[in-house]
């Protein structure tokens, strides 16, 4: 009777082990699921027009988050008819354009003279002007007047 009593203990100690470890396993996957949110990116196409209302080619725009984490920066380079697409979270940024550097050239541009493209203001997160707010449907037809 004993040796029964015994066996039907260790029974339900390992039945209780095994519904605890199930239990954490669970737990973990259900957090695992409901861990972090990442905002989806959408779609941003515009265009850049430079001081003398022409397209621009080979500027670099970047999108500097107002209201979202630094690591939201974006970039695009200019194409030959001055469109750029790029894909962010929704939100409002400030908007920087820079001339392109050839290879072998400083990565991080110094403001460039007048006969740039673009005019020094627009080149620093500091003094540019431009802002951009995407909504959450993305955006199209963005124009960075460089004038």
């Amino acid at each position: 009777m004993r040796d029964e009593i015994g066996r039907q203990r260790g029974w339900v100690s390992r039945a209780a082990g095994l519904a605890i470890v199930a239990g954490l396993v669970f737990a973990l996957a259900l957090a695992g699921c409901r861990g972090k949110v990442e905002t989806p990116l959408v779609a941003v196409k515009g265009k850049v027009l430079g001081y003398r209302g022409r397209s621009v080619e080979g500027v670099t725009v970047t999108f500097w988050p107002q209201d979202a984490p630094s690591s939201a920066v974006k970039t695009a380079i200019c194409r030959a008819d001055g469109g750029f697409s790029l894909e962010c979270p929704p939100g409002t940024y400030k908007v920087t354009a820079s001339p392109s550097r050839g290879l072998g050239q400083a990565a991080v541009p110094k403001p460039q003279e007048e006969r740039s493209a673009v005019p020094p203001k627009y080149q620093s997160q500091v003094t540019t002007t431009l802002k951009v707010v995407v909504p959450v449907d993305g955006a199209e037809n963005v124009l960075l007047d460089l004038r």
